[in-house]
């Protein structure tokens, strides 16, 4: 095996049904890199990318109702609204 980020090649040996497990230590952030995984055949990835994932959510729409609708996070207006119940006429 072969990691865009490492120099040396990885050697891994299966056991008898074929399964096999490295371990590669991760490199800097950045690339893109590639993992090359060749037997009899090879196996490549490209554009790996390392680094940090941070996942955010919910801080900038906390006081936004679904219900309003695209219409209204895209413009700040109320969605037009079509509604036959004498309630929301007004």
């Amino acid at each position: 095996m072969t990691v865009g980020w490492q120099k040396t090649p990885r050697k891994v040996v299966t056991d008898n049904d074929g399964n096999w497990l490295v371990r590669v230590p991760t490199g800097k952030a950045g690339g893109p890199y590639t993992i090359q995984v060749q037997g009899k055949n090879k196996l490549t990835v490209n554009n790996v990318l390392l680094g940090e994932v941070w996942l955010c959510s919910g801080q900038s729409n906390m006081n936004f109702p679904v219900s309003k609708g695209k219409a209204d996070w895209m413009t700040g207006r109320p969605a037009p609204t079509a509604c036959l119940c004498p309630r929301r006429r007004r």
